[in-house]
């Protein structure tokens, strides 16, 4: 998955978030979320940035080469 990918489902369970905030119902998938829905969304989108976390540490680890 590309770091664009981690970003936009971020987004995703943001706008939801605040959607659900602003007491709009939100479709995400085909569900709709609303305020009893608000500790699930922001579960979702702690979980999609604990993943970029990840996907970032491990993206940028390099490494060094002697060429002699």
């Amino acid at each position: 998955m590309s770091l664009e990918k981690y970003n936009k489902m971020i987004a995703l369970y943001e706008d939801a978030e605040i959607a659900v905030l602003e007491g709009k119902e939100f479709n995400m998938n085909g569900d709709v979320l609303k305020r009893e829905d608000l500790a699930q969304i922001r579960a979702g989108r702690i979980e999609w940035e604990r993943k970029r976390s990840a996907f970032m540490r491990k993206g940028s680890r390099f490494t060094y080469s002697r060429f002699n």
